[in-house]
Formats: structure tokens, C-alpha cells, sequence
């Protein structure tokens, strides 16, 4: 990443992140940690203190919010914000650098971070729309093979009926057949 971009970034201390996120500084410190173990890479400033870009926010949210399932680990979380990110190296960088921006500077940098927010929102919009149509593959071919199930239960359906026709004939051919010699010896004794 180069100079001109990092001077353009605004910076944010671990106080505000935490006011920001609504948790607790130790909290936010222990995300970071779990973060930066997955390979995350934080802004370091004054006396190698974190420094949070706005995509950090981002992902400490996006972090934050995997983890509130029940079912996902803090590491699985981190793990999956890493993913979601493309780029996660920063060098270094202080706050006294971000206060001397020129409000252009500080918009062109704005507007540069929500062109990556929007560019990141339509690759997952793609992504999600491609599990969607495997879905709808997945279920047409679901119905189609339910269909087919349906129709070998009534054919099987309809060959048990005959079937069931035919012994009661022959059932009933046979009991009368029966009732005949009966009669027949009866009438021969």
C-alpha cells in the first residue's frame, strides 16, 4: 500500500474503537489478539500502540457479529474475516499524520473506502447469487427426482392393485371351483 494512501486513512485510538463497538478496551484488546494470531495485521502508532483504520472497524464488527453464533468459535470467527478480506497489511503510521489531511485528502479517502465497501458488497451480492441459483438447480432437480418417485409409487401402485385383482379372481375361481367338486362328490355319494 502506498505512502499516499496510508497518509490519507484516518486513524482512530483504541478508546474510540471501543465507545464506537460498544464493548470494553480489554475486550477489543482480546479480539485483536485473536485477529492478529489468524494473521490479521492492525496499524501500530505511537509506542507501537494499535492504530484501527476504518476497515478494521469493519472487520472487528463483521468479527464480532460471526462470533455472537452460538455455534461459531472466536478463532473460526477471525478466520472467516480474513477471508472476507483481501488486503489486511498496513504499515505503520501515526495520528498526528491523519490530522494534517486536507479535507479533499480526507474526502478522496472517503470516497476511495466506500468504492471498496460497494466493490466488496457486490462480490458477496454475486457470491450469494450463485448459491442461490445452485439452490434453485438443486432444488428443480429435487423436484424432478420426486416426481419420478411419484410416479414409480403409483405405477407400483397400480401393479399391486392388478396383481391384487388377479389373486382375488383366481381366489375366487378357486372357491367356486372347490364348491363344484363338492357338490360333485356330494352328488356321486
Amino acid at each position: 500500500m502506498s505512502d499516499d494512501i496510508l497518509e490519507q486513512k484516518k486513524a482512530y485510538w483504541p478508546r474510540e474503537v471501543a465507545d464506537l463497538l460498544d464493548i470494553s478496551e480489554s475486550t477489543l484488546r482480546k479480539y485483536c489478539l485473536i485477529l492478529e494470531e489468524k494473521g490479521y495485521t492492525f496499524l501500530r502508532g505511537e509506542n507501537n500502540r494499535r492504530a484501527y483504520l476504518d476497515r478494521d472497524v469493519i472487520a472487528l464488527r463483521k468479527f464480532m457479529e460471526l462470533s455472537q453464533n452460538k455455534s461459531v468459535t472466536l478463532e473460526e470467527a477471525a478466520i472467516a474475516v480474513l477471508s472476507m478480506i483481501s488486503d489486511h497489511t498496513v504499515t505503520s503510521i501515526t495520528h498526528a499524520d491523519t490530522q494534517q489531511l486536507s479535507p479533499s485528502h480526507r474526502l478522496t479517502h472517503r470516497f476511495d473506502e466506500w468504492g471498496i465497501k460497494l466493490d466488496q458488497l457486490i462480490r458477496y451480492n454475486e457470491q450469494r447469487d450463485r448459491e442461490y441459483q445452485e439452490l434453485l438447480t438443486q432444488n428443480e432437480r429435487l423436484q424432478h427426482e420426486l416426481e419420478l418417485v411419484r410416479s414409480e409409487v403409483a405405477s407400483t401402485h397400480d401393479k399391486l392393485d392388478s396383481i391384487t385383482q388377479q389373486v382375488e379372481t383366481v381366489i375366487t375361481e378357486s372357491r367356486a371351483e372347490r364348491h363344484r367338486r363338492k357338490s360333485w362328490w356330494a352328488f356321486w355319494k
